[in-house]
């Protein structure tokens, strides 16, 4: 692969490879159905550090959903990420906003899918090295690529402040893919208000 290809499936997927040093979750509204105590309307914040081959990797991003139904809900999501490369540095931008479902497996546990349109913008700078000696302007990447994401997982309270989500991911941006697998803990401070912790490796 070349060092053009690795750089834009390194950053395209870089969310993914993110250890989400901290989120807030504001809880907008109860969003729940009937059979499970968990809220689907959410506005969440995060803070990311992580590595892509070998080299770090910081963001932030802001994510929502809307539930607009007893089973249904919106998401949508905007992230922007950092990738120091030894050859260049790259800047990611990623929305994504897609509809997800989810269904009760008992009153504090849920089965959620999602699919999400995904399109990625990417900035390769390969002047900004650690021997700009080598660097070739030629190699400036730009442009906006577009995809799509299926997600299945788990979604369930651990106790009265805890909440776990667990599960997979499959992504394919440009007939780029990748499957990741996530975890995520978020503790309540308050009724409306989590700050979690999170980790997604491919």
């Amino acid at each position: 692969m070349t060092p053009t290809n690795t750089v834009r499936l390194a950053s395209i997927i870089s969310l993914a490879l993110h250890l989400y040093i901290f989120s807030m979750t504001a809880v907008a509204d109860s969003g729940a159905n009937a059979n499970s105590d968990l809220s689907y309307t959410y506005v969440r914040l995060n803070g990311a550090s992580g590595e892509i081959d070998h080299r770090d990797s910081d963001g932030f991003g802001v994510a929502a959903s809307f539930a607009f139904s007893d089973e249904f809900y919106l998401t949508a999501a905007h992230a922007k990420s950092d990738v120091d490369l030894y050859y260049a540095n790259v800047d990611s931008e990623r929305q994504r906003l897609g509809v997800g479902f989810h269904a009760a497996l008992g009153n504090r546990t849920d089965l959620i899918t999602e699919v999400v349109y995904a399109n990625a913008k990417l900035t390769f700078d390969p002047t900004h090295t650690e021997d700009n000696s080598d660097a070739d302007p030629a190699l400036t990447l730009g442009g906006r690529e577009h995809g799509y994401e299926l997600t299945l997982g788990v979604r369930g309270m651990a106790g009265e402040s805890l909440e776990l989500q667990v599960g997979a991911r499959y992504i394919d941006i440009d007939g780029h893919t990748e499957t990741t697998g996530y975890f995520v803990a978020d503790y309540f401070i308050t009724e409306k208000i989590s700050l979690g912790v999170g980790y997604e490796k491919s």
